[in-house]
């Protein structure tokens, strides 16, 4: 593909041209004189649509536009435009220029290959006159405009409203499936979803990830089991019976387990990390004295990946973990 450098003055109107431009090379500049001659060569305002990703750059853009326009009807009100216009006839825009703030070179460039300066004057008149009309939107501004007025060919209801922030719906979502599905599960359940983190909030954040990535495939076991499916509920109350029957064989104390502990790694010197350790040792203990699971993440008391066995130096593990 062969690039040339934009000329505003020369490039066809119809068909389809690509711009490439980085920051601050006068992007909103080129589009709003894009918008002057296309209303010189005869195209009604409203008929011109300009998208842009930002409100700030669509007000900007808005803005210059306007301002285009009075320079523009300003440059063929005064007499000393026509008498450089009579002057020089040929006044071009050289291709790859920079764009200046006044513009007057380009105005009167855009000006002469227009040619009859009165029926300029009352196509811009014209496009004054009806600017609240201008189509310069955002993205979601557009959207929102073509649901609106073409609600049966869409198939969208009149009342519809265009958001470009999720976060209260998929909120709304994600509590309503908690109490729909998960609140009411078996308390098994509850203490496995809490293992693993899996709460309303966190939810939200799985499906905006979905949402930002819509192509992505989600892969999931074909026998996932429901959360108050009778076989998962029973299969997993076993597992904790048979956990709790194992540790219930263990005849130490929370200081024998703390000072286990302390001999591993040596990371608990000071009387407070050993009294907290205790502490949720116990609770761990006791735990598995009642009947039902409610706080089954204390069993990451005895993980190698916990908190009470960041290892400095290579150790063998005690035979009591």
């Amino acid at each position: 593909m062969k690039f040339e450098a934009f000329d505003i003055v020369r490039t066809p109107l119809d068909g389809i041209t690509f711009i490439e431009a980085s920051a601050g090379t006068g992007k909103t500049f080129t589009i709003s004189r894009l918008f002057l001659r296309l209303i010189l060569n005869g195209t009604p305002l409203p008929e011109i649509l300009a998208v842009t990703f930002t409100t700030a750059a669509t007000e900007e853009l808005r803005e210059r536009i306007r301002a285009d326009l009075i320079a523009a009807r300003n440059c063929i009100s005064t007499q000393q435009s026509f008498d450089k216009m009579h002057t020089d006839r040929s006044a071009v825009i050289e291709p790859g220029a920079a764009p200046t703030e006044s513009g007057d070179a380009g105005l009167l460039a855009l000006l002469t290959q227009a040619g009859d300066l009165n029926r300029s004057r009352t196509l811009i008149d014209t496009a004054l006159q009806t600017y609240d009309d201008a189509a310069v939107y955002t993205i979601h501004g557009f959207c929102q405009r073509v649901l609106q007025e073409q609600a049966f060919e869409s198939g969208v209801l009149f009342e519809s409203e265009l958001s470009t922030d999720l976060s209260d719906l998929l909120q709304e979502v994600a509590y309503d499936f908690w109490r729909r599905h998960v609140q009411s599960a078996a308390p098994e359940v509850l203490a496995y979803a809490r293992i693993i983190e899996f709460h309303p909030d966190a939810m939200v954040r799985t499906m905006k990830l979905l949402l930002n990535h819509s192509a992505a495939e989600v892969l999931s076991p074909e026998d996932l089991a429901a959360p108050n499916d009778s076989a998962f509920i029973k299969t997993l109350r076993a597992a904790y019976t048979d956990l709790r029957d194992y540790l219930a064989q263990w005849n130490f104390n929370a200081e024998t387990i703390t000072a286990v502990y302390a001999d591993y790694h040596g990371a608990i010197k000071s009387r407070r990390s050993r009294s907290r350790t205790e502490k949720d040792v116990l609770e761990c203990l006791a735990y598995f004295q009642e009947d039902h699971p409610a706080l089954i993440d204390l069993l990451k008391l005895f993980s190698a990946a916990h908190r009470l066995l960041p290892e400095k130096k290579p150790a063998d593990v005690p035979e009591l973990l």
